[in-house]
């Protein structure tokens, strides 16, 4: 059983009120979450309480933040997700994790088909030599999240506005 991405992209909502309602209802879920890691990119002004979170519940959620390092290069504890909207986007040397969110579904709620999103990560894996995961992105909700995490090429998912729902979010990671 491969390992699964699931990111919880939450942009700049949020307020400190929700985001402690939200952990608490994922707390209360239990998830499994086995081969899968979850990952919550809160705003920057909330890093700080969310990790507080994480860390009192003893949840197994790995934060992210939606800033890159300041440092040119060196051991930062930044693994960066970089975005690309189909394979011919520009790739750096040296990225591991690549979410594919193409333009015409991020929150249009028309995801691309789990075929043409496989076919993309394929690619992506056969002409990048540092990528080691692909992650789809675009309209990923619970009802078709499986579609795109049991492709062989598809490592989980980049998730915008569903992750914000936290009832949504926990659907979206049991369905994974």
């Amino acid at each position: 059983m491969k390992h699964l991405f699931i990111v919880a992209n939450w942009k700049s909502n949020k307020t400190v009120k929700e985001v402690e309602d939200w952990i608490n209802e994922l707390k209360d879920a239990n998830l499994d979450v086995v081969n899968k890691e979850i990952i919550i990119c809160p705003s920057f002004t909330l890093l700080s309480h969310t990790k507080s979170l994480i860390t009192n519940y003893q949840l197994s959620i790995t934060l992210g933040a939606q800033n890159i390092s300041p440092f040119d290069e060196g051991e930062y504890l930044l693994t960066p997700i970089f975005c690309i909207q189909n394979e011919d986007t520009f790739i750096p040397e040296g990225v591991k994790i690549v979410a594919y969110e193409p333009v015409e579904a991020i929150g249009t709620g028309n995801p691309d088909t789990p075929e043409n999103a496989e076919k993309v990560a394929r690619v992506i894996k056969n002409t990048h030599k540092d990528v080691m995961y692909v992650l789809y992105g675009g309209s990923v909700t619970s009802a078709n999240i499986s579609g795109f995490t049991k492709m062989p090429s598809i490592d989980g998912a980049l998730v915008g506005g569903a992750s914000l729902d936290a009832k949504e979010f926990t659907k979206i990671i049991q369905n994974a």
